[in-house]
Parts: C-alpha cells; structure tokens; sequence
C-alpha cells in the first residue's frame, strides 16, 4: 500500500473550493487506508530502521502484537511521538501509513486499543477505512479531520478538531463531547442528525443534504452557514451568532 497524495490534496482543494457553494463534495478517500499518524523520526526508537515488510516490522516488535503496547507498536513502526505527563501519548506528524505496503489490519492491530492511549493528533487524520470504530481517549486532532465513509461510530473524548472536518458518508450520528471545529465543518450526506455538545464553527457550516434537525449547543458560526435541501430553516439559528450568510 502506497500513500495516495492526490486524495490528501482533493480533501485540502475541496474546502477551498467550497466559496462555490458546491452541496456535493469532491472527495476521494485513500486508496487503502488507516488513521494518518506520523513520520519515521521517532526519538524514542533510535536504533530501529522504519519497516517496510509485515515480516520486519514482527522483527522489530519481537513480541506477540497482542502482548504488545501501542508505545511498544509506535516503536517497532518508528512512528514520530511524544509523551505528556501522564505518559498520553502525542502523534507528532502525519501523511504516513504505518508503513508504504501495509495498514492496521494487515497487522493485526486494533486501533480501539491504540486510541485508549492516544491523546492528541497534532497534524491531518483520516478515517476513511480505518478499523477504529471508537477515537477513545483522543481529544483533539490538530488540523483536518476526515470521516469520509468511515467505520468510526463513536468520537470518544474528541473535543477539538483544529481544521476542517468532513462528515460525508460517515456512520456517526452525533458529534459526542466534540466542542470546537476551528475550520469548516461538512455534514452534507451524513447520518449525523445532532451537533450535541458543538458549541462553535470557525468556519463554513454544510447543512446541504444532511439530516441535522438539531443544532445541540451550537452558539456561532464565523462562516456561512448553507442549508439547500437541509432540514434546518433560518430560524434555527435565532439563537446562534452568524457572522456570515445563512443560505437556503
């Protein structure tokens, strides 16, 4: 499995595209796929050359997956990481596989059990066909964020997503303890039908196609809000701060 650039750059060109107002998203998800985590630069595992095989990265665990930690794993990958001062562990970079010819699964490793560790993402993740179904202990995502015909179901303890966020295709029906999307926010062709505890979008809100009937906590929208063919009228958003347009 190869990096698939040109689905990273359709996700970034689309939402500065969006000032078109297109109700259907360009996106193409990757090729084979898995959350994007980090780059091989990891100072914890300086002896360890980055594996390119299923069968160097067994050698470089030297332990069964199942027995192994998911520092142990990031170890064994050379993924680029960070330790907080409860040992959380901080993915640093991203636009990285945990390697160019395999994923999780060909693996054996269950993502749930990675996200009970994992606290923070400070760069781009996609979820397109990762085999997370729960983001557990992570809080926040650093920069963009794709749902795009996902598996995840349940964003955990996800609070804050520091770019855009894409919802087209995904499972999820509500938005769990998220509070703050920093860019624009997509839920056109979603299942999402509540924002639940989203108190605010920094950027451009899709209601375009999307089954969103109620607005949670939401208490402002920097950008334009777009509502062709949603379930929302204007007067939802009575009691919420739009510093741009609402289009219906």
């Amino acid at each position: 499995m190869q990096i698939n650039i040109n689905s990273i750059v359709s996700f970034k060109q689309n939402y500065n595209n969006k000032k078109s107002y297109n109700t259907y998203p360009n996106l193409a998800p990757l090729n084979k796929d898995t959350v994007s985590f980090g780059l091989n630069n990891n100072k914890h595992s300086q002896n360890i050359t980055t594996p390119t095989t299923v069968e160097e990265f067994k050698k470089n665990l030297n332990k069964p997956v199942d027995k192994a930690t998911t520092e142990e794993i990031f170890n064994a990958l050379n993924l680029d990481y960070e330790k907080d001062e409860k040992d959380n562990l901080i993915i640093l970079n991203t636009d990285y596989q945990p390697g160019n010819y395999f994923d999780w699964k060909d693996l054996d490793i269950d993502e749930n059990k990675l996200f009970k560790d994992i606290k923070e993402i400070k760069g781009e993740a996609y979820f397109g066909e990762s085999n997370a179904s729960n983001l557990g202990n992570l809080e926040m995502i650093g920069e963009n964020a794709s749902f795009y015909e996902s598996p995840v179901t349940n964003l955990g303890n996800l609070k804050v997503i520091g770019g855009d966020a894409d919802f087209f295709g995904s499972p999820l029906s509500n938005l769990g303890n998220l509070k703050n999307i920093k860019g624009n926010a997509d839920f056109n062709n979603s299942n999402i039908t509540g924002l639940s505890n989203l108190e605010t979008i920094e950027g451009n809100a899709y209601f375009d196609y999307s089954p969103v009937i109620d607005l949670g906590k939401l208490k402002q929208v920097h950008g334009d809000v777009l509502l062709k063919h949603s379930k929302l009228l204007k007067s939802d958003f009575n009691n919420v701060e739009v510093k741009g347009e609402i289009i219906q």
